[in-house]
Order: C-alpha cells, then sequence, then structure tokens
C-alpha cells in the first residue's frame, strides 16, 4: 500500500505566509494598516518583503523599528522570521539596514539559531559570516 506523501511544515508556513503577504500588497498599505492596526513587526515585514528585490532596498526600511518583535511567532524579530524561512534577500536587506542579529525570541533562539534548526544552511551561513567580519572589525 502506497503511503501517503508528508508535506513538510516548512512548505505549509511559506504557503500560508504568501496568502497574507498577498492580502496586505493587494490593499496596500493603507488597507495593511486597517487590517493590522500599527503593528510594526509586521510593517517591517511587509516592507521587506515589498522591498527586498529593489537596489535600494535597505534605505526602505529608514524610520521602521527593523528590531520590533511580534505579538505572535514567539517574539521574534523579522531577521529571526525570516531567518526561520530561508529568505536569503530578506536577511541581506535586514542586515544591511542594521538588523540585530543577536536578538533572540522568547525561546531564546537567535535568527542563526532558527535558520540551522529549519535547515536553511545559505542563511545561516550568511549570518554566521556577517558575524565574523563584524567582529574582525
Amino acid at each position: 500500500m502506497a503511503s501517503k506523501p508528508k508535506v513538510p511544515s516548512n512548505f505549509v508556513q511559506r504557503v500560508l505566509i504568501a496568502l497574507l503577504l498577498t492580502v496586505i500588497i493587494a490593499f496596500g498599505l493603507g488597507g495593511y494598516q486597517v487590517i493590522f492596526g500599527k503593528d510594526e513587526f509586521l510593517r517591517v515585514v511587509h516592507t521587506v518583503e515589498k522591498h527586498k528585490n529593489s537596489p535600494d532596498a535597505a534605505k526602505r526600511l529608514k524610520g521602521l523599528n527593523i528590531n520590533a518583535k511580534s505579538h505572535e511567532s514567539h517574539g521574534s524579530t523579522a531577521l529571526i522570521w525570516f531567518s526561520r524561512m530561508g529568505d536569503v534577500k530578506a536577511i541581506e536587506m535586514l542586515l544591511s539596514a542594521g538588523a540585530n542579529r543577536a536578538a533572540v525570541n522568547s525561546l531564546g533562539r537567535t535568527a542563526a539559531d532558527e535558520a540551522q534548526a529549519n535547515g536553511n544552511l545559505a542563511v545561516y551561513q550568511l549570518l554566521v559570516s556577517r558575524r565574523a567580519s563584524d567582529l574582525s572589525r
């Protein structure tokens, strides 16, 4: 008897995030504020998702608290959240804007911890290599 294929939980998370971001983008920032209020974490996530491929991506975060913690998701910052998702472009944008890679969520895990735990090796290596280069200055 053929076994039912397993759907990785990471895949389910990505689908739910894609749906949420589609709604956010469809409403634009004004609608976003109506739906989510003034949650700084969600504003950062929305801005990163919308502008991560633009050449001046990090500048788009100016004026936002990029280290704000979510009310859900174990108190994660955007850097921790995108590390869990494995989004290299988002991580690069947040690091360029000065995100605190030493921040921990309510489980005591950093962005590097989340990347490693979720098998996002490219993100983990980026976070660790950036940390090493910052320490050598």
